[in-house]
C-alpha cells in the first residue's frame, strides 16, 4: 500500500472528509487529494507529522514502516483531550460545510475558532507535563531495572484468576523481564 492510499484509508476509517483534513491541515482540499493519488510522494515533516495527527496514527505507519496502525496509536492525544472534555459536559463539533468549529456545553453553544481550540490542546498538554514532573519531583525515583518487590506473587495470582496455561505464565515472565517494560 502506498502512503496516499495509507492516508486515504485511515482518513475514510475515522470519516473524515477531504475538507476536514485540509482545514486542519491549513492546506487546500487540492493539496489533500494530491497527497492521496501519490502526487506528492515526498511529504516533509512539517505536514507528515500533523497529519499523522490528524489521522490519529503515526507518521510511521503513513510511511510504511509499520504495517498497521495499534490501537493506542490510533487515538491521538488531541483525541483524549476531546474525550475529556466530553466527560467534562463538553462537546466539540466540526462543521465540514461551514467551516465552523463549536463548542457545546451546559453554559451554551459557542463558535470557536481552530486556532482556539489548538490553544486549549497545548495548553492542556504543557500543564499536564507540569503536573508529572511535580508528582516525578514529589517522588522516589527508582532504577528503570529495578524488579517489583513482589513480583512473582502479583503474576502467580494473575494468572491463576485468569487460568493461565504454561505458556502464558512464561510469556508473562518474558514481559516482566524486558528492558522496554
Amino acid at each position: 500500500m502506498s502512503i496516499g492510499e495509507r492516508i486515504k484509508a485511515r482518513r475514510l476509517e475515522l470519516g473524515l472528509s477531504v475538507d476536514e483534513v485540509a482545514k486542519r491541515l491549513n492546506r487546500d482540499r487540492a493539496t489533500v487529494y494530491r497527497y492521496e493519488s501519490n502526487e506528492i510522494e515526498n511529504l516533509p515533516i512539517s505536514i507528515l507529522e500533523p497529519l499523522a495527527e490528524i489521522l490519529q496514527t503515526s507518521p510511521a505507519y503513513l510511511m510504511g514502516w509499520e504495517k498497521k496502525t495499534s490501537e493506542n496509536q490510533n487515538l491521538s492525544f488531541n483525541y483524549f483531550i476531546e474525550r475529556l472534555m466530553f466527560l467534562l459536559g463538553y462537546e466539540v463539533v466540526y462543521d465540514d460545510e461551514d467551516a465552523n468549529v463549536w463548542l457545546f456545553g451546559n453554559e451554551g453553544v459557542y463558535e470557536i475558532t481552530e486556532a482556539a481550540l489548538d490553544d486549549l490542546r497545548s495548553g492542556v498538554k504543557a500543564y499536564l507535563r507540569f503536573k508529572i514532573q511535580e508528582l516525578m519531583g514529589a517522588s522516589r525515583k527508582i532504577s528503570k531495572n529495578q524488579p517489583l518487590k513482589h513480583r512473582n506473587e502479583i503474576l502467580n495470582a494473575a494468572n491463576e484468576i485468569k487460568g493461565s496455561t504454561e505458556e502464558d505464565k512464561n510469556h508473562d515472565d518474558a514481559i516482566m523481564d524486558s528492558e522496554d517494560f
